[in-house]
């Protein structure tokens, strides 16, 4: 028999879970609207349950506006410790669900990692150490750790996550990818200038990958011949490196094509 020491506390500060999970999804989701449809309730009950929260508590937490529902500074702070609490007994439940008799590693990662890199690989971890369960979610953002359940985080970029403890895993090395048809001594400058347009994008914007790709053999009319892909924390600096990238290609790189016409055929250097 588990004991502990024995606390009073007064009923009104131990609402129905009902309440509190109205609560919390409307203050997640900032909508009775999603809250509802969420928790599988009508509107009209989630509204209740937040009303008789704030009559039994004592405190106002939303603050009403044209049918709108925004959080007092009460409100707020109630909500992340109301979520941290949620997130506890879903938690206890799954653990308790799926391995009654040992720990649980939480772990937020990648969507592309989880899937084709860390999956494959969960059972020999399983197999070795089997009393315990892993339960990972993807996360493409860093977050805060007090508010969020998790033991840690595999991610990529730069290791300056706020108020946690980085280690490196690996590095990564930014290479252009190209197809065999221009892996040709005629084409390797053309790899190499585009090789260097990329490396100079990595150092002149704030970004964390960049691809570039350029089609080679014949396209038709509407195809698209340069591809550029970048990674990047704000979308303002993903936009300036790609039309940096688009605009010294154009005026570095030289590309000769041969257009076809109903009555002959010529070839064009894109190169100004």
């Amino acid at each position: 028999m588990l004991k502990w020491n024995e606390v009073s506390i007064p009923r009104r500060f131990l609402p129905p879970f009902v309440w509190l999970a109205s609560f919390e999804a409307v203050a997640r989701r900032g909508s009775v609207t999603e809250a509802a449809h969420e928790l599988n309730l009508t509107q009209g009950a989630v509204s209740r349950h937040i009303q008789k929260l704030e009559q039994q508590i004592g405190v106002q937490l939303f603050e009403r506006n044209k049918q709108r529902l925004h959080l007092t500074g009460a409100g707020k702070s109630y909500a992340e410790e109301v979520h941290q609490g949620i997130s506890l007994i879903t938690n206890a439940g799954v653990k308790l669900r799926t391995n009654p008799n040992g720990g649980a590693l939480n772990l937020a990662v990648l969507p592309a990692f989880g899937t084709h890199w860390l999956a494959p690989r969960l059972a020999d971890f399983i197999a070795q150490y089997p009393g315990v369960t892993v339960n990972f979610s993807t996360r493409t953002r860093p977050f805060d750790f007090s508010n969020e359940n998790f033991h840690a985080a595999i991610h990529f970029g730069l290791d300056d996550w706020p108020n946690a403890n980085s280690l490196r895993l690996m590095e990564e090395e930014v290479v252009a990818i190209a197809a065999p048809l221009i892996v040709d001594p005629r084409s390797a400058d053309n790899l190499k200038e585009i090789q260097k347009i990329a490396n100079t994008a990595l150092v002149k914007f704030d970004i964390h990958k960049i691809a570039i790709h350029h089609a080679v053999g014949e396209l038709k009319i509407g195809e698209i011949p340069v591809i550029i892909a970048v990674s990047s924390a704000h979308r303002k600096a993903a936009f300036e490196a790609c039309e940096f990238a688009i605009d010294t290609l154009k005026e570095t790189v030289p590309i000769w094509k041969k257009e076809h016409f109903e009555d002959g055929e010529v070839w064009v250097n894109s190169h100004p």
